[in-house]
């Protein structure tokens, strides 16, 4: 993984102990992807709140999940190891994903890529 990309720690039944850019040891990378169940949106929104008080407008959404494992909280890891993943939020970042799509054997004409930021 990049140095700007999350890094996450699991234990051993694959739930998350911490996650950070900063990590040096990790088990995964977080793709910015996140599922919770209707039931548990109180707890996460909550855990949001937190999150935003302590941190106040630099508080980014990947400190959420660390506070609620923190917290006792079980936040399951799902492999996405049989997926091409590519995190794109720049024009640098566009070319080395086209990059290497390209040479995995995908078709740039059969690619959807969606960016964080317009470009």
């Amino acid at each position: 993984l990049l140095d700007d990309e999350m890094k996450v720690v699991l234990d051993a039944d694959r739930y998350l102990l911490t996650m950070a850019k900063g990590l040096t040891a990790y088990d995964a990378g977080y793709v910015g992807l996140t599922y919770v169940p209707k039931n548990d949106l109180p707890n996460y929104r909550q855990s949001f709140q937190k999150t935003v008080e302590v941190k106040g407008e630099k508080a980014v959404v990947e400190e959420v999940l660390p506070l609620m494992a923190s917290l006792g909280e079980k936040i399951q890891a799902i492999p996405f190891d049989e997926h091409v993943w590519y995190e794109v939020d720049n024009k640098e970042d566009l070319v080395r994903a086209e990059v290497g799509l390209k040479s995995s054997g995908y078709e740039a004409s059969k690619l959807s890529i969606k960016t964080k930021h317009s470009m």
